[in-house]
């Protein structure tokens, strides 16, 4: 989990602070590589690929910025998760 939100941070650095598209490019396919079929969310997924297509810098930030909110969401699910299995 923690290399897909690096991935993902890395991503998004690309597009904010280095105004590399092509950059952004590479590292969400490397995600999406990374990244298990059960656990991608087709409407963000489709978002970042038809922003990807279009080559809308803000577009595909918006989706990079979803995904990490919800990768960071099913993070904590999962950390909680852990917590409750071993309460007493």
């Amino acid at each position: 989990m923690n290399e897909l939100l690096h991935i993902l941070e890395s991503c998004k650095d690309a597009l904010v602070n280095h105004n590399n598209f092509n950059l952004s490019e590479v590292l969400t396919s490397e995600y999406f590589e990374t990244c298990p079929n059960w656990f991608k969310d087709s409407p963000i997924t489709k978002m970042i690929y038809h922003s990807l297509k279009e080559r809308d810098a803000k577009k595909l930030l918006a989706g990079i910025d979803a995904e990490i909110e919800r990768v960071e969401t099913e993070k904590v699910k999962l950390m909680r998760e852990e917590i409750v299995k071993y309460q007493i």
